[in-house]
């Protein structure tokens, strides 16, 4: 237990612990944040307060998304608003937007993009304060992204700046996130100048905020380590990597998702620089550690299966490259765009390689 709830156990409203437990989420201290929100669950129950209840399920369902249990944290998102039914005022309603948000943004990770606009979309228009609006905006946003609507992406992430900047000025950390998100749309439309400009100041404002040890801001310099590939700064591109791979591993073990995002731009490094067979044994670790986190149909194994069918191709393995080619477009297929841009490449290598 840290310095700061040895100092503030004589304070043991369920508010306070659970105000200590999201800082202590936010700081990426899992176990403090655990021991919170047990604190703040105690509280509650001698109480009896439903807003109270509510909000311990919402913080029970984040920690344990963060542990990788998506099947029980939706549970619990769910729970939120059945503890609230009934419940009116204003804290209510916006414990009502944040479980909509954050029940979006789960089905989003498992690619259910339809559903998650759905929800996301209800979150949005009964958001009344403008950090609800941001939330929902921006994960709308990367929904619209990751579904090929590019267009609709821009407007979304432009009304969580407008709405942050507006609350609460320039220089609020939670603008990261939304320069983040802006770099990947500009880099997916091949605006490789603007996406680098929002991803510097991304980090920036992370390392600003939190350090630059913090998970967060790891992500971020992975997330500007993919945009200089494409900007022919490989090697500068795979000093960053090879560091936020090292951070995630220690911070999340070599079997997380995370693992795979950074292995799948080594990966792509190294096709850059001419290693196909370095770029294919990473590429097909990243692919691995996907299927075992998402599923074999989840839409985001698109883009690492299509860079590695590219590096078979390269290495003259047509018939494994189309049968990659083949499945990327399948798992696109259920739920996003046709013209979705790694949909479009898939389809014109298969034609080139059948024809």
């Amino acid at each position: 237990m840290t310095a700061n709830m040895r100092r503030s156990t004589d304070q043991p409203d369920w508010r306070h612990w659970l105000t200590l437990a999201a800082e202590h989420r936010l700081a990426g201290e899992h176990e403090d944040a655990v021991t919170a929100l047990r604190a703040a669950r105690r509280s509650v129950l001698a109480r009896s307060e439903p807003v109270g209840e509510a909000n311990v399920l919402l913080m029970d369902g984040l920690l344990i998304q963060d542990a990788g249990d998506h099947t029980r944290a939706a549970e619990l998102f769910v729970a939120v608003g059945a503890a609230l039914d009934g419940v009116s005022g204003s804290a209510a309603a916006t414990l009502r937007v944040h479980a909509l948000t954050v029940r979006g943004a789960l089905h989003r990770m498992h690619g259910e993009y339809r559903t998650a606009h759905r929800l996301l979309t209800q979150a949005a228009l009964e958001a009344g304060d403008p950090d609800g609006r941001v939330a929902a905006h921006n994960e709308l946003g990367m929904t619209a992204r990751y579904a090929g609507r590019y267009d609709e992406a821009a407007e979304h992430y432009a009304r969580a700046r407008a709405e942050l900047e507006s609350a609460h000025g320039p220089d609020h950390p939670e603008l990261a996130t939304v320069h983040h998100n802006l770099s990947g749309l500009a880099h997916a439309r091949g605006d490789i100048a603007e996406a680098q400009r929002a991803a510097w100041l991304a980090v920036e404002i992370r390392e600003r905020a939190l350090g630059p040890d913090h998970p967060a801001t790891v992500a971020d310099r992975g997330a500007l380590a993919a945009v200089l590939i494409s900007a022919g700064r490989v090697a500068e591109a795979e000093t960053i990597l090879e560091e936020v791979l090292a951070a995630v591993e220690q911070s999340y073990g070599g079997e997380h998702h995370e693992v795979a995002v950074v292995l799948h731009n080594l990966g792509s490094a190294a096709f850059t620089s001419g290693h196909h067979g370095r770029a294919g044994e990473l590429l097909a670790r990243s692919l691995a550690l996907k299927e075992k986190a998402l599923g074999p149909a989840h839409p985001e194994l698109a883009s690492t299966l299509c860079n590695l069918a590219q590096v078979l191709q390269a290495n003259g393995q047509s018939a494994a490259a189309v049968e990659l080619f083949r499945r990327a477009v399948a798992v696109l297929a259920a739920d996003t765009e046709t013209d979705h841009p790694i949909a479009v490449i898939c389809r014109e290598a298969l034609q080139n390689l059948t024809s």
